[in-house]
């Protein structure tokens, strides 16, 4: 998982439905931007994008078109994906997760 997350910069995400997705908190803990048509799972906007046109399983095209806007704007930026890994990270802390487990039980 290191070497797969510590080298790219980006990462379309397709799963459906997923209600927790470890293997992507993982990776987006590595300063990875992330692209999901799950709403949930693009926690914040500087880290991720909500792209519902994913979706589209006989047209990509949108998405495609999409996707690729926001790499290039992102690159233009010239991201700090430290600063993205941070933001994944306090984010995606176990503690957090424990609090929303603990909040739902009462």
């Amino acid at each position: 998982m290191e070497y797969l997350a510590n080298n790219p910069k980006f990462i379309i995400y397709f799963s459906f439905f997923d209600t927790d997705a470890i293997g992507l908190k993982e990776i987006q803990n590595y300063g990875v931007f992330t692209f999901s048509h799950q709403r949930d799972l693009i926690i914040h906007n500087d880290i991720g994008l909500y792209a519902p046109e994913l979706t589209d399983n006989k047209n990509m095209n949108q998405a495609y078109k999409i996707i690729m806007k926001k790499i290039e704007n992102v690159i233009n930026l010239n991201p700090n994906t430290l600063s993205i890994a941070k933001i994944n990270q306090e984010i995606n802390k176990c503690q957090n997760a424990l609090n929303d487990l603990c909040e739902s039980l009462l």
